[in-house]
């Protein structure tokens, strides 16, 4: 099957668009934030990790189940399904049920999470698992309240926000703060990782003419890093705009810990090689398909 450029292109944009629509970046602690609702002014805690008290005998299962990474892979694939629905379909109606089909099946959630388990078994230590379940659990995590269906932001509302920036400017160390944020839980450049493995797994197979296309394509992705940085800080201020600056340096605390950065580097990394293998199926999957299309 040969995969156009116009193809790649149209699928990059919907997983861009999914990654800010379901933002964890690659991992379910940068998507607590956006979702969660505004905690209860408390002092920032002293302590910068909890003690480890584990709901599992099986520490990388346990923090699964508490960091929502199978709630995470299902939000992913539904923000990436709805994009794909609203691309012009030219005429070819079923060929965008085919792409339907096919995406469903090659980022099911079982599917993402069985590859980010085996991921994180091979890459994250017990000890750092069992660190950040349980933080999870504690009272520090709890006063950021999960709230688990959470819509994205309202475009309108966003887009009001960002314009009144211009005219009322954040303090400095607000703006610390989201920097802070966005390079201490990763989220540019996770987005930009995963965009990475979504070209190298949708072009896995590409024939030898087409072998300089995902170069290409990476290449244009990094030449707008800045572009994508400033849309993730404009939407951090948003979203914790109802947080104090306490709150926020409480959430920092725990997340510069050694623990919480072993285990965003390895989530990072699983979901990025989930997302690499989700997109070489969904091109198997397309193929298998257009076989099957008996031919004029």
């Amino acid at each position: 099957m040969r995969m156009t450029r116009r193809i790649v292109a149209a699928w990059l944009l919907c997983g861009c668009l999914a990654f800010l629509d379901a933002p964890d970046a690659g991992h379910a602690a940068w998507r607590r934030v956006l979702e969660e609702e505004p905690a209860r002014s408390e002092p920032p805690s002293t302590s910068a990790a909890p003690a480890a008290q584990s709901q599992s005998a099986d520490p990388i299962e346990d923090v699964i189940v508490a960091a929502g990474l199978r709630r995470d892979f299902a939000s992913f694939g539904t923000q990436l399904s709805q994009r794909l629905d609203r691309l012009p379909n030219e005429g070819h109606p079923e060929r965008m049920a085919m792409l339907r089909e096919a995406a469903q099946y090659a980022f099911s959630p079982d599917r993402l999470v069985a590859v980010e388990e085996r991921e994180l078994r091979q890459r994250l230590q017990p000890a750092d698992a069992a660190q950040v379940a349980a933080w999870y659990r504690s009272p520090q995590s709890a006063s950021f309240k999960h709230v688990a269906d959470s819509e994205s932001p309202d475009p309108a509302a966003l887009r009001v926000f960002a314009s009144q920036l211009q005219t009322q400017p954040p303090t400095t160390i607000r703006t610390g703060l989201m920097e802070r944020l966005d390079e201490t839980m990763g989220v540019t450049d996770g987005i930009m990782e995963s965009m990475r493995m979504m070209t190298k797994g949708l072009l896995a197979n590409a024939p030898p003419s087409e072998s300089g296309q995902a170069d290409a394509l990476i290449g244009e992705m990094s030449s707008h890093r800045d572009d994508l940085r400033n849309t993730v800080r404009i939407r951090l201020l948003f979203a914790c705009r109802q947080f104090s600056n306490d709150q926020l340096e409480t959430y920092l605390q725990f997340w510069s810990s050694p623990s919480a950065q072993h285990y965003l580097k390895a989530q990072r990394e699983a979901f990025g090689v989930a997302i690499r293998e989700g997109m070489r199926r969904f091109v198997d999957r397309v193929g298998q398909s257009q076989r099957m299309v008996p031919t004029q």
